[in-house]
């Protein structure tokens, strides 16, 4: 089963039709169908194994009921069981979720945690790789009408905003390979840090470079601070990252780093509502559907339909089917039932972290630690991001990834 989970990360980002205007529909598909077989699997080979659930699967089976639960009270129930035609997020997809955390969770063994982190660095270096490319105007692959004069990279998953939160994830991964691995391996990791820093300036994702900050300071925090025999890697590294942001952002007369940060301070001192490519905008307008939509929500992937489209013309033109804000997006179309839920969850997962590190070896605590900062770093981008097919479920692996089956922290299921 493990093998089934690495192999699904290896192929995922591949699974895509170049020059196809929905990226997502291919990932929705394979993904689903993928857990589809995952479960056969289990049913013919596993059911028997597991007589224990923990409470972090209790907290996600209740995320899960009220999603259900949202679906059947949705403002479009077959909008909310197949999804939008260009999300896909539709309640099976939250099943397909769930799934990947609990088969992570499960069949992960202890032991391979760092061969799974090694395998998400690599899809990440590669990933990052053909981003840079684009950003050259390299592209092998054809584009869409839209994406033809792009130069920010946005390599197999179909938008910039979409590869940056992916990066949020495995930069901090990466870095910590670097940091924990001797001899000649080390050079290894830390061009793989590079090039991933590099593309995540070159996605030009607000959001990513926020939360990537974030979990930057929370691993010098954390993993760095203490511990003196990583300073000098960490110094080394940190200084890649510098010379890095220097060539990116000065060897081009748009500056596009310090451009766009300045960008959005000048929007929010001239007008709040543009603030984040119109994002606080979208927010304020959003905010009253919480007390409409509190209890239920609109239902999966409806949140179009609930938005107030038709009041947006001075300030976006198209059309507005997510909050923007993964927090906000969940209250709005899934209730806050389902928000609460959602959020214990991913607490009781963050404190397992915390918890099994203090038990764990010097090399395994810090990688723990690590996986803790890219999470944090994840959750804040969502902040400003959305969740999307083609980034989703790597998060979730990584959640079950964390989680892993060998704790002590059950409840019985009689």
């Amino acid at each position: 089963m493990s093998k089934a989970i690495w192999i699904f990360i290896i192929i995922f980002p591949l699974i895509f039709i170049p020059g196809y205007i929905n990226y997502t529909i291919y990932k929705f598909a394979f993904l689903n169908f993928y857990i589809i077989g995952l479960w056969i699997l289990f049913m013919f080979k596993y059911k028997n194994q597991f007589k224990k659930i923990s409470r972090a699967e209790i907290y996600l089976l209740l995320f899960i009921i009220f999603v259900m639960i949202s679906t059947l009270f949705s403002i479009d129930i077959h909008q909310s069981l197949v999804g939008s035609d260009l999300r896909h997020e539709g309640f099976p997809i939250f099943i397909s979720y769930a799934s990947l955390f609990f088969f992570s969770y499960r069949f992960i063994e202890k032991e391979k945690k760092q061969m799974f982190i090694k395998t998400l660095v690599i899809v990440s270096f590669i990933s990052c790789f053909y981003g840079i490319l684009q950003h050259y105007q390299i592209d092998p692959l054809p584009r869409l009408s839209y994406q033809t004069n792009w130069t920010r990279s946005f390599s197999f998953f179909g938008n910039p905003n979409f590869f940056g939160s992916f990066i949020t994830l495995t930069l901090p991964l990466s870095m910590i390979l670097y940091l924990q691995t001797d001899k000649m391996y080390r050079y290894f990791y830390l061009l793989t840090s590079s090039i991933i820093f590099l593309t995540l300036l070159l996605s030009e994702t607000r959001s990513g470079w926020l939360g990537s900050f974030v979990a930057y300071t929370c691993m010098f925090i954390i993993i760095i601070y203490k511990r003196n025999h990583l300073w000098k890697k960490w110094i080394i590294l940190s200084l890649s990252f510098f010379i890095i942001f220097l060539a990116v952002n000065y060897s081009d007369q748009y500056h596009p780093v310090t451009n766009r940060i300045d960008k959005t301070i000048e929007q929010i001192s001239t007008d709040v509502n543009r603030g984040g490519s119109n994002r606080i905008f979208i927010w304020r307008k959003s905010l009253p559907l919480v007390s409409e939509y509190w209890l239920h929500g609109s239902g999966p992937d409806t949140f179009g339909l609930a938005f107030p489209n038709d009041d947006t013309n001075d300030y976006i033109h198209g059309y507005v089917d997510k909050a923007h804000n993964e927090y906000l997006h969940i209250t709005v179309t899934l209730g806050i039932p389902a928000l609460i839920f959602y959020l214990l969850f991913i607490f009781e997962v963050m404190k397992h972290i915390i918890k099994t590190s203090i038990i764990q070896n010097e090399k395994n605590r810090c990688y723990s630690y690590t996986i803790f900062s890219a999470v944090i770093g994840y959750l804040v981008q969502a902040f400003f991001n959305i969740s999307v097919v083609v980034v989703a479920p790597y998060f979730w692996v990584i959640l079950g990834l964390s989680y892993h089956k060998n704790h002590s922290d059950y409840l019985e299921v009689h």
